[in-house]
């Protein structure tokens, strides 16, 4: 019995191990495209993934969490103190000491800045446009672009408003709100909480109930979208509202 005929092939896997292979990500990708995640049960596929975890993906894991936990920390300790700390009643070194926070968060914002922009580099796409398109698909890569954002909108109206408002007192001239700034932060605290749940995914019990909601928020997006509208819509009417009370009020105080 001579048996069946037997061609030899070699298949280019070497380096998929290493840290800066995209062999995984190309898998992922390809597994989301099909719907069909089978892949993972084989035992190279196994021992790949618990190699990369083990070798170095563990370390990176629980440095980045404990990196986005300090930023979201010191970011909810800024937004809670910021008006306390800015009062003109309080002593410098107050000042001083309550500025730490912010510093704190701006430096770490620069690491995931730059660590979400080499994640975008290495999207295997042609264009730029379709780099973003691809970096995009990613649920939690929408919410790190959302909450980077909005952290830097809310410290860069700060900024700009707190010149803005140092330059009109020096001239003897009132200054302007920082309500785009307290807007900003308002809207990247949830995002960056939520952001949180993301590091959740490593235990199997978690992951699960994080996979589900995540789904769930999937497969109701365009309702969230009609959601968000009409939130938009009627929060800022009802500022408006609001607004124009509280002068009348203030003006009647007045007289």
């Amino acid at each position: 019995d001579s048996g069946l005929p037997v061609t030899a092939k070699f298949v280019p896997l070497k380096d998929i191990a290493a840290p800066d292979s995209t062999f995984l990500r190309s898998v992922v990708e390809a597994c989301n495209m099909t719907k069909k995640y089978t892949v993972f049960e084989t035992e190279m596929m196994q021992t790949l993934v618990e190699h990369k975890w083990n070798s170095y993906v563990e370390k990176m894991f629980f440095y980045h969490l404990k990196l986005d936990l300090a930023m979201v920390f010191f970011l909810t300790v800024d937004a809670l103190t910021y008006k306390t700390v800015t009062n003109s009643d309080n002593h410098l070194a107050i000042k001083i000491i309550g500025n730490v926070p912010s510093i704190v968060v701006l430096v770490l914002w620069s690491f995931f800045a730059r660590h979400e922009y080499r994640q975008w580099q290495a999207t295997n796409a042609t264009t730029k446009f379709t780099k973003v398109k691809a970096h995009l698909d990613d649920f939690w890569n929408i919410l790190d672009v959302l909450s980077l954002s909005s952290i830097f909108a809310a410290y860069a109206c700060r900024i700009v408003l707190s010149v803005f408002n140092a330059i009109s007192a020096a001239e003897g001239v009132g200054g302007v709100s920082l309500f785009p700034s307290t807007l900003a932060m308002a809207f990247a605290l949830p995002i960056s909480w939520i952001n949180i749940l993301f590091y959740m995914q490593f235990q199997s019990e978690s992951g699960e109930l994080v996979r589900m909601i995540i789904g769930i928020i999937q497969g109701i997006k365009t309702f969230l979208v009609i959601l968000v509208i009409c939130m938009v819509g009627f929060a800022a009417s009802f500022f408006v509202l609001f607004e124009e009370q509280s002068d009348s009020e203030g003006d009647s105080t007045h007289k």
